[in-house]
């Protein structure tokens, strides 16, 4: 948690890899907005799209995972955000496994998440974690 002026950024000042479990974001807005998951989906990657083009989070990259098979999300490339699906596996099991390995590999990594399972599992590996609305809400500190 870094502070710029009277706010606080929940998203690193350094390089970082965010490891975003996309499922778990997307719901924890679905009940807020009343509106499909499908839109809220679609617009939380175009607003991450936009982030990751901004001065602010342009040096992080952004991997959003997605339980399931495959789905119409539209690019699974959009600026420094790169979309998945776990297809057999959970994206909570790719999340972790992923973090592990750019954890060894000497990356700066951070796990976005609200299951607490995960979130503990992966501070025993000494990788950070944040709650989805706390992530989000980091990335809202810049807005214009």
């Amino acid at each position: 948690m870094a502070k710029k002026g009277n706010l606080i950024m929940y998203v690193s000042t350094k390089p970082t890899i965010y490891l975003i479990d996309g499922l778990n974001l997307v719901r924890s807005f679905l009940y807020e907005f009343a509106r499909t998951e499908e839109e809220v989906t679609a617009d939380f990657l175009d607003f991450l799209a936009d982030i990751s083009q901004d001065e602010h989070y342009a040096m992080h990259q952004y991997e959003v995972i997605f339980d399931g098979s495959f789905r119409p999300v539209g690019p699974l490339y959009r600026g420094g955000v790169h979309i998945s699906f776990s297809e057999e596996d959970s994206a909570d099991q790719i999340i972790y496994e992923r973090a592990d390995y750019l954890s060894q590999s000497g990356q700066r990594v951070i796990a976005v998440t609200d299951d607490r399972i995960l979130q503990e599992s992966l501070k025993k590996l000494g990788v950070k974690t944040l709650f989805c609305r706390k992530f989000y809400n980091g990335l809202k500190t810049f807005d214009k």
